[in-house]
């Protein structure tokens, strides 16, 4: 039997398969690489529709001072699925199973840069970054054994986010590490998924840390560049916790400056 509903976006991620769901998928990683006062990097990122899924999210970033600058991101998603299991012993109609799920994330952030190297082409930066989000998902099943109920829960991540990368007029690539700690809140619902009570699994594991290293590349003009981003996340706390390991953004990025 296979229930997928992939929805790559931090908080909004749920993805349902083999009577099992994922309670975590990573978001991508803002990294504007900025270099002087008043620049803005603003980004528009989407997630390759998959198994029923779409996610979109935003990117802001804004040097405040020669050193200092802020960040501000979200995104949301939803998605859904409908599977059918023949019986196969009994010659019967078999079971169905429809699925579904959402949530968003709101964050925010302030950090460091600093370029350096030849015509300062090289930028390191640094952020702290706090998280809010929320999901929720849903199965109706015609079978017991198949999951039956729903849950939701509120999300908080408070990570910190190094970059080191290589900006010129129309090429852009950078190498970041996000690593925090993510807690749920106000966690309710009934689901059931192998005979296992999600909300109290949930309760009981309601803390996980994460270490996300991603690539980010832009290609196009001085102003707007088109943007690809990939990275993987592990669970340093507990591998068996239910999460997805990996993403892949597209999206366009704004280049440009708020005052002269």
């Amino acid at each position: 039997m296979k229930k997928n509903i992939l929805l790559p976006i931090f908080f909004a991620a749920i993805i349902l398969s083999s009577c099992s769901q994922y309670y975590y998928t990573p978001n991508s990683e803002n990294v504007p690489l900025l270099t002087k006062k008043n620049e803005v990097a603003a980004a528009i990122n989407f997630y390759p529709p998959s198994d029923g899924g779409v996610g979109i999210e935003f990117q802001t970033a804004y040097a405040a001072g020669n050193h200092v600058a802020i960040q501000i991101n979200g995104g949301g998603g939803s998605g859904s699925d409908n599977s059918t299991v023949p019986d196969i012993i009994g010659g019967g109609n078999g079971s169905t199973t429809d699925a579904s799920g959402g949530g968003g994330y709101f964050e925010g952030g302030v950090g460091y840069f600093l370029p350096f190297g030849p015509r300062k082409r090289f930028v390191f930066e640094s952020y702290g970054i706090f998280s809010l989000g929320w999901m929720n998902t849903t199965y109706t099943s015609t079978s017991q054994s198949d999951g039956n109920g729903s849950i939701k829960a509120g999300m908080t991540r408070l990570a910190i986010q190094p970059s080191i990368g290589y900006k010129a007029k129309h090429f852009e690539i950078a190498l970041s590490l996000r690593a925090g700690d993510v807690s749920y809140s106000n966690e309710s619902g009934d689901l059931v998924l192998d005979q296992k009570n999600q909300l109290d699994y949930l309760k009981q594991n309601k803390n996980q840390f994460f270490v996300e290293p991603a690539l980010t590349l832009k290609v196009g003009g001085p102003s707007i560049k088109g943007q690809l981003q990939i990275g993987s996340s592990t669970d340093e706390t507990s591998r068996d916790f239910p999460t997805v390991n990996s993403w892949l953004s597209i999206g366009l990025n704004f280049n440009f400056y708020a005052k002269k």
